[in-house]
């Protein structure tokens, strides 16, 4: 199930990202500049065939509107008590698209997290956030990965459902998630297999919608167990549309 909800999601937004580029293509052949655009003389921007922006942290674009909705969110998983970044990590690959409504970028935080930020005037915020490389979960369960299982799971430490539930439900409130705007909340831990990894996730569907179709979910999100009674979270998706 939460893979199926991940890819449905993550459709939305290469869909939304593919829509974007084709209307600033649109808009640069007929003269027209995004609403968002500013300065793009900074020395380390490359373009690349794809419409993206190659640069660097220092990029003023970056440093101006994207930087400050990524620490809005992490302020507020600090609020939650469950943020899984210990102090500020280096922004690298940063990758900035332009549509006509908006701004996508891509980033790493550090070597074992991305992240992705909308701009727009409707909405910005954080669309995905989570893991990469040896240490991503989602990863060893799509693949069936036995012995990165075998570690996560060794290393996991176990939190009752009532707990989780709790936890998730404080961050659904940190998120000023508008839960009438969905059904109720569904909740199911992340394990494959015997392998419990420590992990609980929640997803949302959005109220009187089909619940086949995976379009309808769009949020959920991840946490992992820190002790019985705490957790971080360790993986965030939003289709930017509904419910916050």
């Amino acid at each position: 199930m939460r893979a199926a909800v991940i890819a449905g999601i993550l459709i939305v937004v290469i869909a939304a990202v593919y829509l974007s580029r084709r209307a600033a293509t649109t808009a640069a052949q007929s003269g027209g500049n995004s609403p968002l655009q500013v300065n793009q003389s900074h020395s380390q921007r490359r373009a690349t065939p794809s419409g993206e922006i190659l640069t660097d942290p220092q990029d003023p674009e970056f440093a101006e509107r994207v930087l400050p909705v990524v620490r809005e969110f992490f302020a507020t998983l600090e609020h939650a008590g469950v943020n899984p970044l210990k102090g500020e990590l280096p922004y690298n690959s940063i990758r900035i698209h332009h549509g006509r409504n908006g701004m996508t970028c891509r980033f790493l935080l550090g070597e074992s997290w991305t992240a992705t930020a909308y701009v727009s005037p409707e909405y910005s915020g954080i669309l995905h956030f989570g893991q990469r490389g040896p240490d991503n979960p989602f990863r060893a369960i799509s693949h069936a990965n036995t012995n990165a299982l075998i570690r996560l799971s060794q290393n996991a430490i176990t939190m009752p459902q009532p707990e989780a539930e709790r936890i998730i439900n404080r961050i659904s409130e940190a998120l000023s998630v508008d839960r009438s705007k969905f059904e109720k909340p569904e909740f199911y831990p992340e394990k494959m297999f015997d392998y419990d990894l420590g992990m609980y996730s929640v997803q949302y569907r959005t109220k009187g919608s089909d619940p086949i179709n995976q379009l309808n979910y769009p949020m959920s999100f991840t946490i992992r167990a820190t002790s019985p009674t705490s957790a971080v979270l360790v993986s965030y998706l939003y289709d930017g549309k509904g419910g916050r």
